[in-house]
């Protein structure tokens, strides 16, 4: 593979433990979480005790302040352990059908209301 379209190494090891945390800790209860409807507290408990719940946030405002491609990355890692999970195929979305909090609009906000 092209040099040029390879994530950098830090961003791969993100990756891989992202997709990990998500199969260990999130894709066993997303099927009982979409069919009973009711808050997904073991992916947002996993999230949180690895500092990824607050990742879109930016780190004046107590986040973790990653980047928005990183933000985007360990999301679609573990909306892919999800889907992956769901023998129907559903895309399911339980933890991800949320505003996009990483919108430009969103951190400008943010900052006039500082």
């Amino acid at each position: 593979m092209d040099a040029l379209f390879q994530l950098p190494d830090e961003y791969s090891s993100l990756r891989k433990s992202v997709r990990a945390l998500a199969e260990e800790k999130i894709a066993p209860f997303a099927r009982d979480v979409d069919e009973n409807a009711r808050f997904p507290e073991e992916a947002a408990l996993a999230l949180s005790a690895n500092n990824l719940s607050s990742a879109h946030v930016p780190e004046e405002f107590g986040g973790t302040g990653f980047p928005q491609f990183l933000v985007k990355l360990s999301t679609g890692e573990i909306i892919e352990i999800e889907v992956s999970k769901d023998p129907e195929g559903n895309d399911g979305g339980f933890l991800f059908g949320l505003p996009d909090f990483t919108l430009p609009e969103f951190r400008e906000g943010l900052t006039k209301n500082k």
